[in-house]
């Protein structure tokens, strides 16, 4: 153990011997100059990467390009700037880059295998933003889940059902999946069962005003009210119509009331048949 010291001693003796040679005192003070140097530059890197993507944020912004789509970009104007400042910072230095950008791929190769999963959700997002199929307000049914888009993430979209539920789906099973985009509204599809002994002319009638004359029914497009199928002893009356999504509960129900009420009194000795 005293000949470890020992040796620890000499060796922190012949240091301080050589600090003190001139050349020793210049190296460092090049190296000094240079780590200064390469600091302000990461700095100087930070604060113009801010700058430029809050410039960029902006003018996109102006220009009405969708939120998700802007950020995203500031996002990689940033990261692009810093990059560069940090190339700049490693050649001032003299650190050589070559092996860094090898080390970095062979890190980044090993880690795209363990996160295969996670990046392809990144990847899918990237293609989202870029094609944009949908938006946010988008009403969209996807992967066997339908609801108002509420965020358009790099990794997850984000969905808020009628129910007022909040749905997040990975974007890779958007990817690929059929999309169907309601834009803010969703459909209505329903159906009513009158005996045949009815004319379905005034039943077809009621129903359309029923529809219509409700608040909260969207105008465009305008319902479809017709008969759907020939039963036996019965017609069904089938009626397609729009609400608003966030409200597509509460309006559906109401509408299929007042519907009820409409048509329970054309016949009191014939009452129709629900579905």
């Amino acid at each position: 153990m005293t000949e470890v010291w020992y040796k620890f001693i000499s060796t922190l003796e012949q240091f301080y011997v050589q600090l003190g040679t001139e050349a020793t005192a210049a190296y460092l003070a090049r190296k000094s100059l240079a780590l200064t140097g390469a600091l302000l530059l990461l700095a100087a890197g930070w604060l113009v990467a801010r700058r430029l993507s809050a410039v960029t944020v902006r003018v996109l912004r102006k220009r009405r390009v969708e939120l998700t789509l802007t950020l995203f970009i500031g996002g990689v104007v940033k990261a692009l700037v810093w990059a560069f400042a940090a190339y700049l910072a490693a050649a001032v230095m003299d650190i050589p880059v070559s092996p860094i950008v090898a080390a970095v791929g062979g890190g980044a190769f090993g880690l795209t295998l363990a996160l295969q999963g996670t990046i392809s959700n990144y990847g899918a997002g990237v293609v989202l933003v870029l094609t944009r199929p949908f938006r946010v307000g988008d009403t969209i049914s996807v992967a066997g889940c339908s609801g108002v888009v509420v965020a358009l993430r790099i990794s997850v979209t984000e969905l808020s059902t009628a129910e007022g539920e909040r749905t997040y789906i990975p974007n890779k099973k958007i990817i690929g999946e059929v999309v169907v985009n309601s834009f803010p509204n969703k459909l209505v599809d329903g159906k009513i069962t009158i005996p045949n002994t009815y004319d379905p002319a005034p039943v077809i009638r009621l129903i359309t005003n029923a529809i219509t004359d409700h608040a909260g029914v969207t105008a465009s497009p305008p319902p479809t009210v017709g008969v759907d199928q020939f039963l036996p002893a019965a017609l069904v009356i089938g009626y397609r119509f729009w609400l608003p999504t966030a409200r597509y509960v509460e309006l559906r129900y109401a509408v299929n009331l007042a519907i009820y009420q409409a048509v329970k009194n054309l016949r009191a000795d014939q009452p129709f048949l629900t579905p």
